[in-house]
Formats: C-alpha cells, structure tokens, sequence
C-alpha cells in the first residue's frame, strides 16, 4: 500500500505546487496525514484529489 500511497504524495505536492502554497504528507502502512498552508487550496484542491484516490 506505501508505494500507491507514494503516486497520491506526488499528486499532492504537485497541485500544492501549482497553487503556490505547500503541502505535507506523512504515510505509514496504510494511513496518511496531509497538511497544507492553505486552507483553502486542502479543502477545494487537495481533499477532492484524496476522495478520487480512495474511490479508485
């Protein structure tokens, strides 16, 4: 599970990125956390990015 988690990292540092902000993610087995220094960039960009991946 780690590796597929590391593809959803790289998609979330990228759309940080694109946004101008940035974006952590902690991975361990199979949980997460992600923080970013947007509010709104993780609740409008980000969040959205994680439920598509968790649906997949």
């Amino acid at each position: 599970m780690l590796m597929t988690l590391s593809g959803l990292e790289q998609r979330i540092k990228s759309t940080a990125l694109k946004k101008g902000t940035r974006a952590n993610f902690i991975g361990y087995t199979d949980d997460f956390v992600v923080t970013c220094a947007s509010k709104e960039v993780l609740e409008n960009d980000i969040k959205p990015l994680i439920d598509a991946f968790e649906e997949a």
